[in-house]
């Protein structure tokens, strides 16, 4: 139980009768419940900035209607994605099997599904994936 591990800081009686003012696991009492409240109200404040955070399932259907819509970008066309098409199909499968959420992928490490043809056109690649905003460039 929560109420049980969280601690505050209140005056604690020893056993030879001083009391001292230190961290200490809450009692279940009616005389926590101010500390209590102060507890559960951080923890509603947390919760609170995490939902906010968290796009709308409307930002994720804007970005897949988006998807196959070619984009520009310096002067330069790069085509949309079908995800009807095998060879999309394929990258996306690939790159959502999280093999690269930690570490990421350079363009000498991009593995050969996401690219049926020869290792000289995964530059297109990345730079096609990134304009459409799947992938980001690290720094």
């Amino acid at each position: 139980m929560m109420f049980h591990s969280s601690k505050h800081y209140r005056q604690v009686q020893r056993r030879d009768g001083t009391t001292i003012t230190k961290w200490a696991p809450m009692k279940k009492t009616i005389y926590s419940l101010p500390a209590l409240q102060e507890v559960l109200s951080a923890a509603n404040q947390r919760y609170l900035k995490l939902i906010s955070s968290v796009a709308t399932p409307e930002v994720g259907l804007e970005k897949l209607q988006s998807l196959p819509k070619p984009k520009t970008e310096n002067n330069h066309r790069y085509k949309g994605f079908n995800l009807f098409s095998e060879e999309d199909t394929c990258l996306f499968r690939t790159l959502l099997q999280g093999e690269f959420a930690i570490s990421g992928f350079y363009q000498q490490t991009t593995p050969p599904e996401t690219s049926p043809t020869n290792p000289p056109t995964r530059s297109p690649l990345n730079h096609r994936l990134r304009t459409h905003g799947i992938i980001k460039k690290s720094c």
